[in-house]
């Protein structure tokens, strides 16, 4: 930055909610950086991505105050230093205590600090009357987070992104004691790229992660507060130009096909405009279906091309190609057969070669409202569901995929047939898996203000902080058959923020309902 703009930045980030990212990646369906397209088809595992689980030094301070000086460089003192599981909450591996609030924030009755406000003389103001957000405790413990990584060969002359599945509630990224980027929303993923930061050989990752931020006032759920890296870490590298994101709507015909409407986005850099994107589809015992091939549009127009107001099918969107396409025979997506079909992007570039490939599964279904019911592929159906938190007791929010498989065989054998993820989207895992063996989901935002009430979605000032953590909730997990309903979240009252929400929401997705209980 330059020297003169520095003076304008007058208060913490994590007592702001407009600085909700700093230089954070936009957010996408989740990327596998497949090898070729026969390893996107088998859905193997791509030598483009490193996982950098496992053993990291960690430090927990008590305030961003305590923070160490040279805790990023390499040459760091960690003599008083331990050790921590990444996935993982601190608070389950000794460091501090987990807490436990229904409508309360988890923040001490603590006059004096600018969380809590006197506002009158005349009575005495419960403490939910004197929340005064953005603002957190000055005592927000600090867990600092550090491991080493070489970076493999296989990642050379490609954009290399780091990717953090959940992380809470805020937290700052140094590469090699670069700073990166700040990011909040702990229960989404966040990612990041650090292509300039990487060198030869051996590299640094350092993280600050807060114990509190503005966001908290957002994530007042009613459960176990917890702390820290609490999903997978992982490093993906990607071409120069590539696959930046996909979106894929399936339904079936009442003849017995279907209709795919797909559109695939590459990153606008140079040369993007020579490149075209091939679809192919395959049915479980890896047969090709179909395939089509289709160039990368470079407008996005605003006259004429189905650009009306009222048109809703697909039209031209700059660096994206899309598909209109009828397939023969399919078998639809239900809850008691979970059918799906393979998808794979092919990103060609100018010179005709092959460059990048991701690939998703897919199921045809519909999910719909006749006359005040709501029809699963035009057939009246009953939610038989339950709420699940994202828990399990021996490691908090790090919750396994074997448990999730567990977790869902007890749903069927309980005759469930649906899951809302009370009161925050999930691990990507979990959507899989609903895919998978068959439960509907309603996905839903993490956003909880119960201690507040309505306050905040009725104040302008925190509408953009709403909007966004549903938007970047619907961007990475649009793919999903089992979703079948977005949630503005819980307890949080009602006003133009969750509007704002719903409306967005509806107007790119018409393909799902979209609820909100408060």
């Amino acid at each position: 930055m330059l020297e003169v703009f520095k003076g304008f930045h007058k208060k913490p980030d994590y007592h702001n909610q407009y600085i909700t990212q700093i230089n954070r990646a936009p957010a996408h369906f989740p990327w596998s950086a497949y090898e070729n397209a026969e390893q996107a088809r088998l859905d193997g595992n791509s030598k483009f991505i490193l996982s950098l689980d496992g053993e990291w030094d960690f430090l927990l301070v008590d305030s961003p105050e305590a923070i160490p000086g040279g805790f990023n460089q390499t040459d760091a003192d960690l003599s008083g230093w331990g050790k921590i599981k990444v996935p993982g909450n601190w608070e389950l591996q000794g460091y501090g205590k987990p807490v436990y609030v229904n409508t309360l924030y988890p923040f001490k009755d603590k006059m004096g600090e600018k969380y809590l406000l006197n506002i009158g003389e005349k009575k005495d103001y419960d403490i939910y009357q004197r929340y005064n957000p953005p603002y957190v405790p000055e005592d927000n413990a600090c867990g600092i987070y550090r491991r080493s990584f070489v970076l493999p060969e296989s990642f050379d002359k490609r954009s290399v992104f780091i990717n953090f599945g959940g992380v809470e509630s805020a937290y700052y990224l140094w590469i090699n004691g670069h700073p990166v980027g700040y990011s909040q929303d702990s229960k989404l993923p966040s990612e990041f790229e650090i292509t300039e930061y990487l060198t030869t050989g051996e590299n640094l990752i350092t993280l600050v992660v807060l114990r509190f931020c503005d966001g908290t006032w957002l994530e007042g759920q009613d459960y176990f507060h917890l702390s820290g890296i609490f999903r997978s870490v992982k490093l993906i590298a990607k071409p120069k130009l590539r696959i930046q994101d996909f979106k894929v709507d399936a339904k079936p015909t009442v003849h017995g096909g279907g209709v795919i409407n797909a559109r695939c986005f590459v990153n606008r850099t140079e040369g993007f405009a020579d490149s075209t994107i091939r679809l192919s589809l395959f049915d479980q015992s890896g047969k090709l279906l179909i395939e089509c091939t289709k160039p990368v549009d470079t407008t996005s127009p605003i006259m004429g091309m189905g650009s009306g107001w009222g048109f809703k099918g697909m039209r031209p969107i700059t660096e994206s190609a899309f598909f209109e396409l009828e397939v023969d025979d399919v078998l639809p997506w239900d809850f008691d057969r979970p059918n799906l079909y393979r998808l794979v992007f092919t990103l060609i570039d100018g010179s005709g070669q092959e460059t990048d490939y991701e690939a998703l599964n897919i199921g045809f279904r519909e999910i719909s409202i006749e006359n005040n019911v709501i029809k699963l592929n035009g057939k009246r159906v009953v939610f038989r569901g339950t709420n699940r938190h994202e828990h399990f007791w021996l490691t908090g929010r790090t919750v396994s995929k074997e448990h999730m498989i567990e977790e869902i065989k007890l749903m069927k054998r309980l005759n469930f047939n649906s899951v809302r993820t009370s009161h925050y989207p999930d691990d990507p895992v979990w959507y899989d898996l609903c895919d998978k063996y068959g439960l509907m989901v309603v996905c839903e935002t993490n956003l909880e203000t119960h201690g507040l009430g309505g306050n905040l979605t009725n104040n302008p000032e925190w509408s953009e902080a709403m909007l966004e953590r549903a938007r970047r909730m619907v961007l990475i997990h649009k793919n999903h058959p089992s979703i079948v309903s977005w949630s503005l979240g819980n307890e949080s009252g009602y006003g133009p923020g969750h509007a704002a929400m719903a409306n967005w929401i509806r107007e790119y997705d018409d393909t799902r309902l979209v609820q909100y209980e408060n």
